[in-house]
């Protein structure tokens, strides 16, 4: 029925607007003016990346399905959510701890105090908001159950206007941004429960344990970088990014993260044997 999915998308499309709304209620304009700054940042950089990767993974684990192989819709569903997380992890991380710099470079004056402020914890919320769009809701629509996408999309929308209301009040808009944490934490909970009631999606903790090395080392090589550069400008930016990015890399390499170690080495001893005319 078409009537699940209008209702979802209802609830989602209110819901990514309900939250500037509130702020400028509350707050004024201006405050809104920076929340909005600080949310569209992950929302551009992080959802855009992983819906690209969605649309590559997802058709495969229907097609799975579709073939009634269990086995191989659940390595399928894997390899999505380590795919996944592989591209979004280390935008998150560069976002949240080079968040002075970003907001530096890329906001305008009046907005970098309040959006660097405020980055990290939007980072988190959106890395919650995207395992449970782009992975744990695939469960909902593997079982045909769009009436559980529906109603977990509304109280993602009811739980967002309460904690708004309720932290704002108390917090300003550090207040926003948690009460934008905590909804996309709880959502992303819902989500964990309903799924067991559709077609459940598995969690290889030792398949993800790779991933979050790599954003820790990442991590730490941004933490030095940005202790040693001073200032917000363009240069500290991309000094802070390749080292964080170079660190992601070489973790994500000799792990053998998603493969990446394996796929490139078959890669240059294609290339070589080209090159050698064999």
């Amino acid at each position: 029925s078409a009537l699940p999915l209008t209702l979802a998308g209802l609830s989602v499309a209110v819901y990514s607007a309900c939250d500037r709304l509130i702020v400028a209620y509350l707050l004024g304009k201006d405050a809104a003016g920076i929340f909005g700054v600080a949310a569209d940042l992950p929302r551009q950089f992080m959802v855009m990346i992983a819906s690209s990767v969605a649309a590559a993974t997802v058709p495969l684990v229907f097609r799975s399905l579709s073939e009634n192989n269990g086995e191989t819709t659940r390595e399928r569903l894997t390899e999505s959510l380590e795919l996944l997380l592989v591209v979004v992890a280390p935008v998150a991380v560069w976002l949240a701890l080079a968040a002075d710099q970003v907001a530096g470079t890329l906001v305008g004056i009046d907005f970098r105090a309040g959006v660097s402020a405020l980055l990290p914890t939007l980072v988190l919320a959106r890395f919650f908001g995207i395992a449970n769009q782009f992975y744990v809701q695939i469960s909902f629509q593997l079982a045909e159950r769009p009436f559980m996408l529906a109603t977990q999309s509304f109280l993602t929308l009811v739980i967002s206007v309460i904690l708004m209301f309720a932290l704002i009040g108390g917090y300003g808009l550090y207040g926003a941004a948690l009460a934008t944490l905590a909804t996309e934490a709880i959502g992303f909970l819902v989500a964990l429960v309903l799924m067991h009631r559709a077609h459940p999606v598995p969690f290889e903790l030792n398949r993800l344990a790779g991933v979050a090395a790599s954003a820790a080392a990442m991590a730490a090589a941004i933490l030095i970088a940005r202790s040693q550069v001073g200032g917000t400008g363009l240069v500290p930016l991309v000094i802070v990014s390749l080292a964080g990015g170079l660190a992601y890399a070489a973790a994500a390499w000799l792990l053998n993260v998603a493969n990446v170690r394996t796929l490139s080495l078959r890669f240059l001893r294609t290339l070589n044997r080209k090159a050698l005319g064999v």
